[in-house]
C-alpha cells in the first residue's frame, strides 16, 4: 500500500518517452517496449536502441 501511494505521489517516468509508467511497468513503458524490434542490437554499441536512452540510463541497465 506504500509503494502505492508513494507511486502516486512520485511517479516512475519511462525512460523512452518520459510518459508515467503503471505498476507492471518497470523500466521502459509498454509502447516503448513494443517499438523496440526485436534484432542483434545489443551485439553492437551504436544501435538505434542505445541512441534512444543514451544519456536516460545508467550504461549497466542496458547490458545483463
Amino acid at each position: 500500500m506504500i509503494k502505492t501511494l508513494l507511486n502516486l505521489l512520485f511517479p516512475k517516468p519511462c525512460s523512452g518517452c518520459g510518459t508515467t509508467l503503471l505498476e507492471s511497468e518497470h523500466l521502459v513503458c509498454t509502447h516503448c517496449r513494443h517499438d523496440m524490434p526485436f534484432t542483434q542490437h545489443h551485439l553492437d554499441d551504436n544501435n538505434e536502441t542505445a541512441k534512444k536512452f543514451r544519456g536516460r540510463l545508467l550504461w549497466n541497465m542496458l547490458r545483463p
